[in-house]
């Protein structure tokens, strides 16, 4: 289950029409929908090749993939710098893994940099909160957590 983004007074999903992704946002003050162009890299994933989301990091629109090939898992993340510009779509990074990490998607971005991202990991067997230097260490491990809301403080 996924939420809407909401930035830029609009909410903001991902679809997929004619075998390639489309961002649509729709404006609550004015009741118009648009489409957020996506970068020549984002428009060359294929909904067959894995599974693609949406969310806000850092106050900015931001498009991530997660994708398997070769037995190897690929996570990355692309932001929006200038909401409305598609030159603006910037990498802002990119994980391949050769296991555990899958489904991944963004949560928080540290004023360092930082991402935290929330993921199923396999050695777990379980839903985890990870960067990309490894696990984050301060998550208790449940596999019972269905949703909830997190306060996070980075030391």
């Amino acid at each position: 289950m996924q939420y809407f983004p909401f930035i830029h007074a609009a909410f903001h999903w991902i679809v997929v029409s004619r075998n390639y992704f489309v961002v649509v946002s729709f404006s609550i003050s004015n009741e118009v929908y648009r489409e957020i162009f996506l970068s020549e890299e984002i428009l060359s994933l294929r909904p067959s090749s894995g599974d693609i989301g949406l969310s806000v990091l850092g106050g900015m629109l931001c498009v991530h993939s997660n994708s398997v090939l070769l037995g190897k898992t690929t996570f990355k993340v692309w932001i929006l710098k200038e909401f409305g510009v598609k030159e603006s779509w910037m990498p802002l990074l990119t994980i391949v893994k050769d296991t555990c990490l899958f489904n991944a998607s963004p949560k928080y971005r540290f004023a360092d940099g930082e991402v935290l991202f929330r993921c199923i990991d396999f050695e777990s067997r379980g839903h985890a909160f990870r960067m990309v230097s490894g696990p984050f260490k301060s998550w208790p491990q449940c596999d019972t957590i269905q949703s909830g809301h997190m306060l996070l403080q980075k030391i």
